[in-house]
């Protein structure tokens, strides 16, 4: 990846991911690609777990009225994408590889935090109870704010990997 680049394009993290999967890939050849690692599992188990957690209080402690526009799943969803660019760049970048981080925070955590079967409720309630502008407007802002906080949180993770970097 260069770091130079003062906005870097959410792609670059997307090849670099498959980049390190193709080593991945090749690592493990000699094992089967059928056989379950109880690590990573017992990761994305522990990751969700509290991923969700985190989720679901956020909504106890944050609703939005009925046909409104639902904040506290379009806070979570965004600061998602925010923290899942963060991470990622930094696993990458700055970080030792290890086996289990990625599994536990961005596939466990994140992944439970985070939820696109949320937005989709919230979008379709809204539509079915007559507020359809409410919920387009909802979807869009979501996807928007969704990629704009993924750029923003590549942006940071490169700014702290260039200063953490020998």
């Amino acid at each position: 990846m260069n770091m130079a680049d003062p906005l870097p394009l959410l792609w670059e993290v997307a090849m670099t991911h498959v980049d390190a999967s193709a080593a991945t890939e090749r690592a493990v050849s000699t094992r089967s690609r059928h056989r379950l690692d109880p690590a990573i599992v017992a990761a994305v188990f522990v990751g969700g777990f509290f991923g969700g957690a985190a989720r679901y209080l956020i909504g106890e402690h944050w609703s939005a009225a009925p046909n409104s526009f639902p904040w506290p799943t379009f806070a979570v969803n965004v600061s998602g994408a925010f923290a899942l660019a963060v991470l990622l760049v930094l696993v990458v970048e700055l970080f030792p590889p290890t086996k289990l981080v990625r599994p536990a925070l961005a596939t466990g955590f994140l992944g439970a935090y985070t939820t696109f079967s949320s937005l989709v409720v919230a979008a379709d309630e809204l539509g079915v109870h007559g507020h359809l502008g409410t919920a387009v407007a909802y979807v869009a802002a979501s996807t928007a704010a969704g990629v704009v906080a993924a750029v923003a949180g590549i942006a940071l993770a490169r700014s702290i990997a260039r200063r953490g970097m020998p």
